[in-house]
Formats: structure tokens, C-alpha cells, sequence
């Protein structure tokens, strides 16, 4: 009887660690399909905020965990990127 409790004690003690692990990510593969400006990647940036940045063949794009925000050259904007080729990305101190 003493036997099946200690073993029943270890079960349970083996089951919470595991249950305490964190959950292994999944990768996903994003695409033009799903709103990345091009497949091309050129760099990556991460802000303090959690965006992650990506310099692309055809605009900038912020992921937020859910979806793409996409700045292009507009010629019609004079605030708007030079162009779309973006091949370096940096967010300094100021998380611009």
C-alpha cells in the first residue's frame, strides 16, 4: 500500500513539472499573402514596444503579432520613404 502512494506522489510531482513547462512555439511561415509588401526580407528590427520591423524589396512593415502595417513611396506625399527598396533598418534609443 505504502509502495502505491509513493508512486502515486511521484506521478503527480512528474505531471506538475510538466505542466509548469511553457509551451514549445509553433514557426508560420508570412507571405505576401498575408500582408508582408514583399518576399523579400532584408532586416529585422525589434522596437521596445514589441513590433517587430522588416526592411523589404517594397516597403517597410511593422508586424504587431496579428498583422502587417506597410509604408510605401507615395509620389504624391513628400513625407512618404524615398523609395521602396529598404535594405537596413535600425530603431534606436528613442524607439524611432
Amino acid at each position: 500500500m505504502r509502495r502505491i502512494l509513493v508512486i502515486s506522489l511521484l506521478w503527480m510531482l512528474v505531471a506538475a513539472a510538466r505542466a509548469a513547462l511553457p509551451e514549445t512555439p509553433l514557426l508560420r511561415v508570412y507571405g505576401v499573402s498575408d500582408g508582408l509588401p514583399s518576399s523579400s526580407v532584408n532586416a529585422l528590427a525589434q522596437d521596445s514596444r514589441g513590433y517587430l520591423w522588416l526592411a523589404t524589396d517594397d516597403g517597410l512593415a511593422r508586424y504587431d503579432g496579428v498583422g502587417f502595417k506597410v509604408w510605401r513611396h507615395d509620389p504624391a506625399d513628400a513625407a512618404s520613404l524615398p523609395g521602396n527598396l529598404i535594405q537596413a533598418i535600425h530603431v534606436d534609443a528613442g524607439d524611432r
